[in-house]
């Protein structure tokens, strides 16, 4: 699975599914009809918002999430009167919902979809992702196989799970060179060579096996190969291009699957979601993904 190339390094699906969300939106970024709305219908919206007295939660407006500014408003609905906050933000609200679903065309099951809300507030804010192939590996937990390595000229010995192990006792296996013969001719080095190798090859197969068997992984020449799908998505939903072939709309029916997104004039079923309310978001923090 792993290889010389870096293009080629598999990465967990989760983050292929964010690194390909973040790729279609930048080709939004790219757009000056995007980035006017953002700059100069949200932005001023926002600021109105964010400057308005009335927020009650701990995190400051100005490095709220979109959730975050969810959250606040449906505590706010409890109070009476209503602060000045919550009308300015309620208005805000509502244009990233009609940006999203009407403007960039992106929806998940007939309703503007959440990632993307997070990700227009993040470019108002002036804290958009951009891009990247992620490759970290899934952080390896308490579980996960090691060892230590004792190695001497004419011995070898393997400590597995070294942090639990008692400190007296005997190594879990032991190899001793020392009655292979007198003197280091080359036969013994390469003994101790394929005994220590042998062992850490064995270990690492070991845990390469246990990780990829909790942390699905992905190739991510996938991505590489959906490049021009996600051009031609981008086109179909911001300018309404047609697909001109039944095999482009199959393609970009998987992509779509993928990033969690409808394809034009279709809303498929995935979940039993509510519709959306006009003027306001209702119960969204809990479909934060």
């Amino acid at each position: 699975m792993m290889t010389d190339s870096g293009a080629r390094r598999a990465v967990p699906e989760k983050e292929e599914r964010t690194t390909l969300r973040l790729r279609l939106m930048d080709r939004y970024r790219a757009e000056t009809r995007y980035r006017n709305v953002v700059r100069q219908d949200l932005a001023p919206r926002w600021r109105r918002a964010a400057a308005a007295p009335g927020w009650r939660g701990e995190i400051r407006p100005e490095d709220m999430s979109f959730m975050d500014v969810v959250r606040e408003l449906e505590a706010i609905e409890q109070g009476i009167p209503e602060p000045a906050a919550a009308g300015h933000a309620r208005r805000y609200v509502r244009e990233v919902v009609r940006t999203v679903g009407q403007t960039m065309g992106l929806l998940d099951v007939g309703r503007p979809a959440t990632w993307v809300l997070i990700e227009v507030h993040d470019d108002v804010a002036g804290r958009g992702r951009r891009a990247r192939l992620l490759v970290t590996p899934p952080r390896a937990d308490d579980d996960a196989l090691s060892l230590t390595l004792d190695l001497t000229p004419n011995y070898v010995g393997v400590r597995y799970f070294p942090d639990r192990a008692d400190p007296a006792a005997p190594p879990d296996q032991e190899f001793d060179l020392g009655t292979l013969g007198v003197g280091y001719g080359p036969d013994h080095w390469a003994a101790l060579e394929r005994i220590a190798c042998g062992v850490i090859r064995s270990a690492v197969e070991v845990m390469r096996e246990d990780v990829e068997r909790r942390h699905p992984r992905r190739n991510p020449s996938h991505i590489a190969r959906w490049e021009s799908d996600l051009d031609l998505l981008h086109r179909a939903l911001f300018h309404g291009d047609r697909l001109l072939t039944q095999a482009e709309a199959a393609r970009l029916r998987r992509l779509a699957t993928v990033l969690g997104v409808d394809l034009p004039g279709r809303h498929p079923s995935r979940h039993p979601l509510p519709v959306w309310p006009e003027d306001y978001v209702v119960g969204a923090a809990e479909l934060a993904p």
